[in-house]
């Protein structure tokens, strides 16, 4: 099936906000009201009792802040009420916009955060959250239209190729960004007779839902049903080109996607299907890449989402107690080519953020990817990474991708409850000696050479008797000399430089003189010119 439209090759390239064309300083305080939902903040605000809250507002939203803060700030009680209020602020966020910031919060002492803008609704820890969504416009009658279409060409080219039985009712699953929820739900109800039946409208979040309304009750969550989307015929995303749609290609790379941006002009729905494929392979790509790193960067690019100390943990668990490798736990806010620069001795970065950060926006352009000069994957691309070439029961990838942190850590359970997989991981935390196949080369399917790792937190390591690092070292079983880092991977690529800073010259240089030195300013020191001289 051919359609006609714009290149959703855009979708992967532009990681802008879609803006209203009217300026946000023209709308009125009663337009205000209603779209960013004042008077229902206040009323949660007050139902909950909570007494310090925090407004975020992304870059984007800045210049009505104030008049948002000041309409609630009218309707909440002063200061010199027994149940004042205190609203603060919260701009420039630590890291990504759509994430909650947590941090920011826990600086003032907020009880609940008011999060406006484009959101993740991702699981929050111990906060709780008010989502004030966008509400971008949406013409009902065109898009109903459009997926009717896409619906009958679909299926005529299933027929065609007699890849469905005829007369079959196809289903397709509808997902759109967070700006549309406010009337996708209403439009494809009510329109049942034409789209309904065929396109599943599944409601993955209550959006002005609190995460957690009350803290003493951890009972109380979002209603997030797991969607199995593997018996579904085709997904079509609603929405302009955004970080969530390489998100969708790439957690759904397993049935056609076809994007509609409401936004365009004409609308036309674009199969994402070419594109999945290339954003895939240039991931696998940066696979093969982490698989030759030895020295690795655990990079948090979020706090307080629900199991993210965890998967920090079970992450340096991974790189350290499984396959001897070393990793460095550090946060560095926004994520910027400049600050990563200065760790040269990280070799691969794995970054820890939420799933629509998770892989930097970069899609299937190395523009931005080849500016941080070392690969950065997921928790998930490093599992394929490490145990891709495990000698017990190996990680095959069949295109199956996880970014949540939910579904990664369920399946790291499910291998620690393997008998197999399980009883191999015990042994190499209880490891005290150094096995052949750990000294033999391994290839590169990058470079196409053989290397030999590098060996960090090993058992024979405690056998040292010399504390610098590359050192000779008894191997327990066979009495054979072999050589080991023991020092810090900093100190190793330390002695490996060619350029190691000024000659220190400690003790060999004696002691200089105390002396006058000069006085006065830049522009004339008092021993510059002689008297008599100009």
């Amino acid at each position: 099936m051919s359609l006609i439209g714009p290149s959703g090759e855009a979708a992967i390239h532009d990681t802008s906000i879609e803006l209203s064309e009217e300026p946000l300083e023209n709308y009125s305080d009663e337009e205000l009201i209603e779209i960013y939902e004042i008077n229902e903040t206040v009323n949660w605000i007050k139902t909950n009792d909570y007494h310090i809250i925090g407004l975020q507002f992304p870059d984007h939203l800045l210049p009505i802040s104030v008049r948002i803060f000041k309409l609630l700030r009218s309707r909440l009680p002063a200061s010199n009420d027994d149940k004042a209020v205190e609203i603060y602020l919260m701009a420039d966020t630590t890291y990504g916009s759509c994430c909650v910031d947590c941090l920011a919060a826990q600086h003032v002492a907020a009880q609940a955060i008011v999060h406006y803008g484009p959101a993740c609704l991702t699981t929050i820890a111990n906060l709780a959250v008010y989502y004030v969504l966008p509400r971008l416009p949406l013409d009902d009658s065109s898009i109903l239209q459009v997926a009717t279409e896409l619906y009958s060409g679909f299926k005529a080219s299933l027929e065609r190729d007699k890849d469905t039985e005829d007369g079959k009712e196809l289903q397709l699953v509808l997902m759109y960004d967070v700006g549309y929820h406010w009337k996708v739900g209403k439009s494809f109800t009510l329109h049942s007779s034409f789209c309904c039946s065929q396109i599943k409208h599944l409601d993955k979040h209550r959006p002005n839902a609190p995460l957690r309304p009350n803290l003493n009750d951890p009972t109380v969550d979002v209603d997030s049903p797991v969607i199995d989307t593997s018996s579904y015929d085709a997904i079509l995303y609603l929405g302009p080109c955004s970080r969530r749609l390489t998100h969708i290609m790439l957690t759904h790379s397993s049935i056609p996607i076809f994007a509609l941006d409401p936004s365009s002009s004409p609308l036309a729905c674009q199969s994402q299907v070419p594109l999945a494929k290339k954003l895939l392979m240039k991931r696998y790509a940066t696979i093969q890449r982490a698989r030759d790193a030895d020295v690795f960067g655990i990079l948090i690019g979020t706090l307080g989402l629900k199991h993210d100390l965890e998967l920090i943990h079970r992450t340096k668990s991974l790189i350290e107690k499984q396959f001897k490798k070393k990793s460095y736990i550090i946060s560095v806010g926004k994520l910027k080519p400049e600050k990563l620069i200065n760790f040269i001795e990280i070799e691969c970065w794995v970054l820890i953020a939420c799933p629509e950060h998770s892989l930097l926006d970069e899609g299937i352009s190395v523009t931005r990817s080849k500016q941080f000069n070392v690969p950065v994957i997921t928790p998930w691309e490093l599992d394929l990474a490490l145990k891709g070439s495990s000698s017990i029961r190996p990680r095959q990838w069949d295109g199956h991708y996880v970014l949540d942190f939910d579904g990664l850590i369920s399946i790291w359970d499910k291998d620690r409850c393997d008998p197999l997989v399980g009883s191999k991981q015990s042994k190499d935390q209880d490891a005290t000696d150094v096995s052949d196949d750990d000294d033999a080369p391994v290839y590169s399917m990058i470079t196409g050479t053989y290397k030999h790792r590098k060996k960090w937190n090993t058992g024979t390591s405690q056998n040292c008797k010399c504390k610098e690092s590359g050192t000779l070292t008894i191997r327990d079983n066979k009495q054979e000399l072999i050589k080991l880092v023991n020092g810090a991977a900093s100190e190793y690529a330390l002695n490996k430089r060619t350029y190691n800073g000024l000659e220190p010259r400690i003790g060999l240089d004696h002691p200089s003189q105390m002396e006058k030195g000069r006085f006065g300013i830049a522009q004339g020191y008092g021993d510059d010119h002689v008297p008599g001289n100009p």
